[in-house]
C-alpha cells in the first residue's frame, strides 16, 4: 500500500510515556518562567502562592503537565528533585498553592497522617457531610423536618396546607411524613 502519514498525536505520546519529568519536559530551568507566570506570588514569608491556570481549585493541570499536578511541577522546579512516585504534601493544605516553602515529599503513610492529625479525614470512604440545612437545594432544616412530621401526626392539618407553610410541594411533604427521605 502507499506511505501512511505519521500519526501527529505519536510524539506527545511518547513524551509523555516518559517516566521521568526531565525526559517528559526537559530541564526546571526550560520551563520555570512559563511556569511561575501562572503563578499569583505573594511577597511575604507566609503566604500562598496560587495557581492560576484554573481557578475553580478543583483542577490544577498547566497545559504542558497534563498528567502532574502544579505543585508537584512547581516543586520539581525549585528543587530539581523528580518528586517521581513519591507525593507532594502542602504544610498548608491549600490545594492550589505552590509555594516551594509549603511542599515537601512524602508517602501515602504521611498523607494520611497528616489528613488525620488536621481533622481533614472521612470515614468509611464517604466526604464528610455539610450540615444538612447547607447543602444545596435542601430547603427544609432537620429541625423543620421534625415540626412537619409532627403537626401532620396530630392530623390538624394536611399536606397541601404544610406545603404551603413552609413552601414546598405536597409531594415533598407526603415524602417526608411517611419518612421516604430526611431519616434523621
Amino acid at each position: 500500500m502507499g506511505d501512511t502519514k505519521p500519526n501527529a498525536g505519536a510524539a506527545l505520546r511518547a513524551r509523555l510515556a516518559a517516566k521521568t519529568m526531565a525526559e517528559r519536559y526537559g530541564t526546571p530551568d526550560q520551563i520555570a518562567e512559563s511556569f511561575w507566570a501562572l503563578v499569583d506570588v505573594v511577597n511575604d514569608e507566609d503566604s500562598c502562592w496560587l495557581w492560576k491556570a484554573h481557578e475553580d481549585g478543583t483542577v490544577r493541570r498547566y497545559a504542558w503537565f497534563r498528567h502532574q499536578s502544579a505543585h508537584r511541577v512547581a516543586y520539581w522546579i525549585a528543587t530539581g528533585v523528580d518528586p517521581g512516585k513519591s507525593f507532594v504534601l502542602h504544610h498548608c493544605d491549600v490545594g492550589r498553592c505552590v509555594r516551594p516553602s509549603h511542599l515537601h515529599l512524602g508517602d501515602n503513610s504521611m498523607n494520611m497522617q497528616e489528613r488525620t492529625a488536621r481533622g481533614r479525614h472521612v470515614r468509611k470512604g464517604h466526604a464528610v457531610p455539610k450540615p444538612k440545612s447547607s447543602r444545596p437545594g435542601r430547603k427544609l432544616t432537620p429541625q423543620q423536618v421534625d415540626d412537619i412530621r409532627a403537626e401532620y401526626s396530630t392530623r390538624t392539618i394536611g399536606q397541601r396546607e404544610l406545603a404551603k407553610k413552609y413552601g414546598v410541594s405536597a409531594g415533598h411533604i407526603s415524602v417526608i411524613v411517611n419518612f421516604l427521605a430526611h431519616r434523621n
